[in-house]
């Protein structure tokens, strides 16, 4: 794998998830990120943070945010965010189809030598309670970076809900490059 290659995938695999709150779509999210990036020749995992949130603007749209930063092996940082906003509409009681949009930035360094990227992300998934306490989400998630290219992937994720206020969450975005695990805390406002 030459350095453009893992660049490339370690911008796709960063571009941080779109943060989804209790269907309600307001919330702060903290999570610990497991990253595996690899092909048949090396491969590079690590792990680090995210920290994101949502606030519902109306009924039925939305505006996100996320940070994340990873520590990978061979020396290499990576750091990404994204901005963007999102529609959701009802099915039924308690089950949402939700649609986004996002601008993406990713950055990859290693030693001195760094690799920039932007792009934009575009989603489209659904959204369900299960019983008072559990929620799930499943969703297709498609990016493109200006110099890595586009990729297309899975996103799965559920929350255990405490009470109204606080849930801890697990997910996983699956693609091509890169398979990304999250579990962490969130709380809604």
């Amino acid at each position: 794998m030459n350095f453009k290659t893992l660049a490339s995938a370690l911008a796709l695999a960063f571009a941080p998830g779109v943060v989804l709150a209790d269907l309600n779509y307001s919330g702060v999210e903290l999570n610990f990120v497991d990253v595996e990036l690899g092909d048949s020749i090396v491969d590079v995992d690590g792990d680090g943070f995210e920290i994101g949130g949502s606030y519902a603007m109306s009924d039925q749209y939305f505006l996100f945010g996320a940070y994340g930063d990873q520590d990978l092996d061979f020396g290499i940082d990576a750091k990404s965010y994204e901005v963007g906003a999102g529609f959701h509409h009802e099915l039924k009681s308690d089950f949402d189809f939700v649609a986004s949009i996002s601008y993406v930035d990713a950055e990859v360094e290693l030693g001195g030598f760094s690799v920039d990227d932007d792009g934009f992300a575009l989603g489209a998934g659904m959204r369900s309670r299960v019983g008072r306490s559990f929620e799930v989400e499943g969703g297709i998630r498609y990016t493109d970076l200006d110099a890595s290219g586009s990729d297309t992937g899975f996103v799965l994720g559920g929350r255990y809900y405490f009470n109204d206020t606080f849930a801890i969450s697990a997910g996983t975005d699956l693609d091509d490059n890169a398979d990304t695990f999250r579990i962490g805390v969130r709380a809604e406002f």
